[in-house]
């Protein structure tokens, strides 16, 4: 007697399984390339800027900032080619670019955000924060005129720490 899930066979149920995994890797990685190749809205580029709060304690000093509640000036610049430049507090953008961050399956279902911008920073946020560089990621989506998201600290096998956890700005001469 061959083993049966639901009248299935096991075999048959293994093999679909398999090429699901396989669609689904390849259309993930067709996806990741359509977004790095794709352009950025011309609504995007410009200056940004505007404060928030310093929500982290700064993992590479291990100090926080005056109670998690010290206040940074942020610009950011984003060109047509993709290129960012800026600045939070004391920190200045290193080698920061923008792309789109999701398909329009992702956006129908509200996963994620519209754009990241990633690379890193040099120096650190606020004097307490002693980190000569870190990698970090700016997961944002552009809503009512603002750009509205977060700052991250990446570092390789840990959760993301945030270091601006709710980052508003508006654009220079709106």
């Amino acid at each position: 007697m061959k083993k049966r899930i639901l009248g299935i066979k096991i075999k048959n149920i293994i093999i679909f399984l398999i090429v699901m995994i396989i669609i689904i890797t390849a259309s993930v990685n067709i996806n990741q390339v359509i977004l790095n190749k794709s352009p950025i809205p011309q609504n995007i580029s410009g200056k940004w800027s505007g404060q928030s709060a310093v929500s982290s304690q700064f993992s590479k000093s291990n100090q926080s900032a005056a109670n998690g509640q010290e206040m940074v000036n942020i610009e950011i610049t984003i060109n047509a080619d993709k290129n960012v430049t800026g600045k939070i507090g004391d920190a200045e953008f290193a080698g920061c670019t923008i792309k789109l961050n999701r398909t329009w399956f992702e956006r129908l279902i509200n996963v994620k955000t519209d754009y990241i911008i990633t690379g890193s920073m040099k120096n650190g946020i606020v004097s307490a924060d002693t980190a000569e560089t870190r990698q970090i990621s700016i997961p944002f989506s552009i809503s009512n005129k603002e750009l509205k998201g977060s700052v991250f600290e990446i570092e390789k096998w840990k959760y993301p720490n945030p270091l601006l956890s709710r980052l508003i700005l508006t654009r220079n001469g709106e």
